[in-house]
């Protein structure tokens, strides 16, 4: 069977064939609108899927689309309103928002090699999702799971005219989120596996990997605990900000909603019209994140602040503040 891309066919995966052969998986959707919040929920419902081999995807200018590049991609802290974010954009009937994809982290964990190799691979990868979702001209923006920043100067090689924006919050509260809901890609048996194909494969250039890359910055061990952990993670995406080629808008999560219409839709050039105005901002009345969205949002910043104990603080204070004050100094911002 040949695939054509722009019949709605969709990366969805990379795994290795039982011949340790790596693949990306694509899944076959008919609705193009994107209903989840994450992509991965829309590719859930797909009951077609083909292979490719990841090789093809080195291939340069096979998917890619150099003449319409992205129109934004969302960066961020984790845990401190880029889904909320994303939804504004989605509720716009110009655009497409693809939110967190699994195959983009996946890219940086399988495909080893050099910088540049990273770059073609990227833009074919994101020339898939153009070809197949934006037949009509739409504006495709993409907000990426919060560990991808790490690979922020990857993604600036391969769009280099893509405007970025980091988005964080105050990194007390992110710890209190984290730990009482860790994240799936922390997760200490993603970790383990991770270290353990490390050293199966030792004559591998595992310092390619992105993940190990990431561990390595940490001095990850198994005695560290998870407060130490996420602090540093958080701190090595900062410094990933601060080490990017071109500036980020960095945005304050106590900016939104009300800079999102005025200050970062001009940033990504999408225009909001009057009559959209009001359907973006009620996307903020409900907690997006609840079954549903039936659950009314309720912010949570006493409660958090309340929550934050001395290992939290002192390990915020060792290991991201200073990088994300010097962000904050030296990075064009949108302020409340």
């Amino acid at each position: 069977m040949t695939l054509k891309i722009k019949d709605g066919w969709i990366p969805d995966r990379m795994g290795q064939e039982d011949s340790g052969s790596p693949y990306l998986e694509l899944a076959h959707i008919q609705d193009k609108k994107l209903r989840g919040a994450f992509i991965r929920f829309d590719l859930e419902r797909s009951n077609q899927k083909a292979r490719l081999p990841l090789d093809i995807l080195l291939q340069e200018n096979k998917f890619s689309h150099q003449s319409t590049m992205p129109a934004g991609f969302i960066f961020h802290l984790s845990r401190c309103g880029s889904t909320l974010l994303s939804e504004m954009f989605r509720t716009l009937p110009m655009v497409k928002v693809v939110a967190e994809p699994m195959v983009i982290g996946q890219l940086f964990q399988i495909l080893r090699g050099d910088d540049g190799s990273h770059v073609v691979a990227l833009q074919n990868l994101i020339g898939m999702y153009q070809q197949s979702l934006c037949k009509d001209g739409e504006r495709l923006i993409f907000k990426f799971s919060s560990w991808n920043a790490m690979a922020v100067k990857i993604f600036q090689m391969a769009f280099p005219t893509t405007p970025c924006i980091f988005l964080y919050r105050d990194p007390f509260e992110i710890m209190i989120s984290m730990l009482r809901k860790p994240p799936a890609w922390l997760s200490r048996d993603l970790i383990n596996t991770v270290l353990a194909h490390n050293k199966k494969n030792i004559h591998s250039n595992v310092s390619k990997d992105m993940f190990s890359k990431m561990l390595l910055s940490v001095n990850y061990s198994d005695d560290i605990s998870n407060t130490e952990l996420y602090s540093r993670v958080l701190g090595e995406i900062c410094q990933s900000i601060l080490n990017a080629p071109q500036s980020l808008l960095l945005m304050d999560y106590r900016s939104l909603p009300d800079a999102m219409p005025d200050k970062i839709a001009p940033f990504f050039d999408v225009c909001i019209e009057g009559s959209e105005f009001d359907r973006v901002m009620k996307t903020t009345q409900t907690d997006i994140k609840s079954y549903g969205r039936k659950n009314e949002f309720l912010p949570d910043f006493e409660n958090k602040q309340k929550a934050i104990t001395a290992e939290i603080r002192q390990a915020v204070e060792r290991n991201v503040l200073p990088r994300l004050d010097i962000i904050k100094r030296t990075t064009s911002m949108v302020n409340n």
